[in-house]
């Protein structure tokens, strides 16, 4: 291959500046975000990169299992537990008993649901709207032009 043809390296724009580092890779400058063997890139599976992980999920497990004995063991946790995470008590508030005070959350869900789909409908239908005007949209001529295009005509004529 010939020397004219060969592609020049790419060349450092921050070469000579103070306090820029040098972004080399086997001699070659590489722009930033390459992952070229530069000590870049996804270090999960790094001996830094596993030891990190291990810490992290291990302090995770630790910090959930204290809130969970915390909740447990908190004076009126069996209080709560009765009122809130009782599967007879989350059935009636699923079904709901007008008499009793309280409506269906089910029926709430599903008529959510239903103003979901209204509303994604009208938003697909408003936004092919916007998109076909301004597809559709033309330039208008200026009077300047349009009289002078009238102009022409008339002597012409």
């Amino acid at each position: 291959m010939d020397d004219a043809q060969q592609p020049e390296p790419p060349v450092d724009p921050l070469a000579g500046l103070a306090g820029a580092s040098p972004r080399t890779v086997g001699g070659a400058w590489q722009p930033p975000g390459t992952f070229a063997s530069g000590g870049r890139g996804p270090k999960l599976f790094s001996a830094e990169g596993r030891r990190g992980t291990v810490i992290s999920t291990v302090s995770t497990i630790i910090v959930l299992g204290a809130l969970v004995a915390i909740f447990l063991l908190a004076p009126g946790a069996h209080a709560v537990e009765h009122a809130f995470l009782s599967p007879s008590h989350m059935w009636a508030a699923f079904i709901g008993n007008p008499q009793q005070g309280y409506y269906s959350v089910g029926a709430a869900i599903l008529l959510n649901i239903k103003m979901f789909l209204v509303a994604e409908v009208l938003i697909l239908v408003f936004a092919l709207l916007i998109a076909l005007v301004r597809q559709s949209r033309t330039r208008r001529c200026s009077r300047s032009a349009s009289s002078a295009r009238s102009s022409s005509t008339s002597s012409a004529a």
